[in-house]
Order: C-alpha cells, then sequence, then structure tokens
C-alpha cells in the first residue's frame, strides 16, 4: 500500500506530468503484463487515464489545508492535520509507510527494473517495441503503421 501511495506523492512535478524515470520503468513493464498483445493497447489507454485522473485529484486535494484555513480559520499547521486523518480513513498505515520510505525496502525493486528498462534499450520515452525486437526506425506515422502492419500478420 506504501507503495501505492508513495507513487502518487514522491514524485513531484510542477507541471502535475510525470517524465522521470518511474514513467520509464512503467511504460516497460507493461507490456511485459499482458498475455494478449491485442489488449496491450488498451492497458496503456487505462495506465494514462488512470494517471490523468490521479493527476487530477492530486491538484484539486492540493487545495484543502487552504480551504480548511479560509474555512475554519485554522493555521499552516491545523489545516494539515486533517489530511493525516484522511491517510487513516483510506487505511495508509503512516508508521509503516515512514518505515518503508525511510529504510528503503523498494530501492533493489526500482534498480533492477531500472536495470531491465536499460538492459532492454530503452533510453527514455516513447520506447518502442514489436514483437519484443526494440523499435529504432522512423516515428513518421507512414513508416510505423507499415511496421505494425506486417508485424500484426505474422
Amino acid at each position: 500500500m506504501a507503495l501505492i501511495v508513495s507513487a502518487f506523492i514522491v514524485t513531484i512535478n510542477v507541471t502535475g506530468t510525470e517524465t522521470g524515470a518511474f514513467l520509464l520503468i512503467e511504460q516497460a513493464m507493461l507490456p511485459q503484463t499482458i498475455n494478449d498483445p491485442k489488449k496491450r493497447n488498451m492497458v496503456y489507454a487505462i495506465y494514462n487515464m488512470a494517471g490523468t485522473f490521479a493527476m487530477s485529484a492530486g491538484v484539486l486535494l492540493s487545495g484543502l489545508p487552504h480551504v480548511f484555513a479560509q474555512q475554519y480559520g485554522l493555521n499552516q499547521i491545523e489545516s494539515i492535520k486533517p489530511l493525516f486523518a484522511l491517510y487513516s480513513i483510506i487505511g495508509l498505515d503512516i508508521d509503516r509507510f515512514k518505515k518503508e520510505i525511510s529504510g528503503h525496502i523498494y530501492a533493489p525493486l526500482i534498480n533492477e527494473s531500472l536495470k531491465n528498462g536499460i538492459d532492454s534499450g530503452v533510453e527514455g520515452t516513447p520506447t518502442f517495441f514489436v514483437n519484443g525486437v526494440h523499435y529504432e526506425e522512423s516515428w513518421d506515422l507512414d513508416t510505423f503503421s507499415n511496421v505494425l502492419k506486417k508485424n500484426l500478420t505474422r
């Protein structure tokens, strides 16, 4: 649970979008989770939709402390305390979360995933694999479409 929560709050970007290592790793790992290649586009669509909704919710919720301060005359510290009640309601074990983050217990998994992405030739996004082969040709629509059509008929 802590990993899921940290995925939403640890990687902070002023634009609300992710462009760093996590995106690279996630997009490299997504195809490995799907057995049916025809479903990959749907998985990417759901992945991006969930990310957009999470970003939107985060942007909206980031204003809660200010709303609390204005509505109830709370100072800055008091206006943040209700968020910890929210964390408890959604089941976040604060002590476990702190322990797992400070103990870097997910570092080996993250490093392994990063290494797998690098070993696969992923250097940034977007990176495409067609039938498990790193695609390095032109990304123009005609060229890429023809490569996909050829590989779909195999």
